[in-house]
């Protein structure tokens, strides 16, 4: 199935190497080992652009938000599906009081260990001991005598921390520098400005919180009115508590009003997209193909972001509809070659996510195929990670047609 033909230079790129594997689809959604170009893709391309092109994809857009919900395991040796999202929230039923949550794997919302500051009253939560445990060493560790809280600045070109130094002198904390570093410190706590959300109930609370995230950091949460140095007075007064009396109940929260706050940039989500179509071109017509002048525009927004992808939905209404027939757990990655007055072929790929509708990008124009071109469809079985190539007519005997001979026995009232 592997595509491996010698090559002396990137077929995204003038590299000559070295050169890595590349899914055609992303191991990341559930793309087949099987199904890999070999040899044509450099190591650059491959880790520094389409990395974090595929990251997008994954973490950051409409997509990913299934993802974390339907695949229980990301790539075959990565571990589980993340959700890079700026907030989870919820609204405690009783308290009204906003706490820090995450999504898991499977959709599952647990509640982050963390300490609310609410006046005098500072309640800690926790989804279970160990987290309570792993919570309470963290904050033993990081409140000593000198508390370096770190907010970090990310440019174009460079990526800097501010750190503000709080030192204790024996009853409170109190600010004594800020510096700007390279690099970080061993032991900080990352500073944010917590935003009321803009569709928080009228009754729901927030209040500044400090809270362990899953990879380990601190954070802290900060509404603009209130002083850091009295939240890690309080932090350090809680912790005293805390080592004193160590006792967790465990308590859910039946239907959490969640709010999810997540920051897209869809033209990377594009340019992954228009990424994995030219694999799956390279995949079916060959290396010499991609290689055309045809294809140096997308490669270039692919590569660089300029011009923007654009990205719409299919363009046949009712071939869409067709498609939405099929409910497996299945991504579809289509090449649909549109014929041309002059004999040449404009290369369209679609790409349907988790059930989504297609998303449609046009990869190349006036592009010279075999003369009958036909379409072709990757249907990739996610949770499987096994991936079935078909022409149409084979996909929709496959995918289409049972279900619409289902659908007509029970209207005819035969089981």
């Amino acid at each position: 199935m592997a595509v491996t033909l010698n090559t002396t230079t990137c077929i995204y790129c003038p590299s000559t190497g070295p050169f890595t594997k590349e899914h055609i689809f992303p191991a990341g959604l559930g793309g087949d080992d099987a199904f890999q170009l070999e040899d044509l893709v450099c190591g650059h391309c491959n880790t520094k652009v389409f990395g974090p092109l595929d990251q997008a994809l994954m973490r950051r857009s409409p997509a990913a938000l299934a993802r974390i919900f339907l695949m229980t395991q990301g790539r075959r040796d990565g571990g589980a599906p993340q959700l890079d999202s700026n907030v989870v929230e919820m609204a405690d039923p009783i308290s009204h009081l906003v706490e820090e949550m995450e999504i898991v794997a499977g959709g599952k919302f647990r509640v982050r260990p963390q300490m609310l500051f609410n006046g005098i009253m500072c309640p800690v939560q926790a989804t279970d001991a160990d987290d309570m445990q792993a919570f309470v060493a963290k904050l033993a560790s990081t409140l000593t005598d000198a508390v370096h809280v770190i907010v970090k600045e990310k440019t174009e070109s460079s990526t800097s921390f501010h750190i503000t130094t709080f030192a204790w002198d024996g009853s409170k904390y109190g600010q004594t520098e800020t510096t700007t570093e390279k690099q970080l410190p061993a032991i900080g706590v990352w500073r944010e400005t917590l935003t009321p959300s803009k569709t928080a109930k009228p009754d729901w609370i927030y209040v500044s919180r400090l809270f362990l995230r899953a990879e380990g950091q601190l954070v802290v949460r900060v509404l603009p009115q209130d002083d850091l140095s009295a939240i890690l007075n309080n932090a350090r007064m809680v912790l005293d508590l805390l080592q004193k009396q160590p006792t967790f109940t465990s308590q859910s929260t039946e239907k959490p009003d969640v709010h999810i706050g997540m920051t897209m940039d869809m033209n990377l989500v594009h340019r992954a997209m228009a990424k994995t179509g030219v694999n799956h071109v390279c995949q079916e017509y060959g290396q010499a193909i991609v290689r055309l002048a045809a294809f140096d525009l997308v490669k270039q927004a692919i590569n660089t972001g300029s011009p923007q992808i654009n990205a719409q939905g299919w363009v046949d209404p009712k071939m869409e509809r067709i498609f939405t027939q099929d409910q497996r757990p299945v991504h579809l990655a289509m090449l649909w070659p549109v014929a041309q007055p002059d004999g040449t072929f404009n290369i369209l790929f679609g790409i349907r996510l988790f059930g989504t509708p297609f998303q449609g990008i046009i990869l190349a124009e006036g592009v010279a195929l075999p003369l009958g071109a036909a379409p072709v469809i990757y249907t990739v079985h996610y949770e499987e990670r096994r991936t079935e190539r078909q022409t149409l007519a084979e996909y929709l005997i496959a995918a289409v047609v049972p279900k619409l001979l289902d659908e007509g026995r029970t209207r005819a009232g035969l089981s």
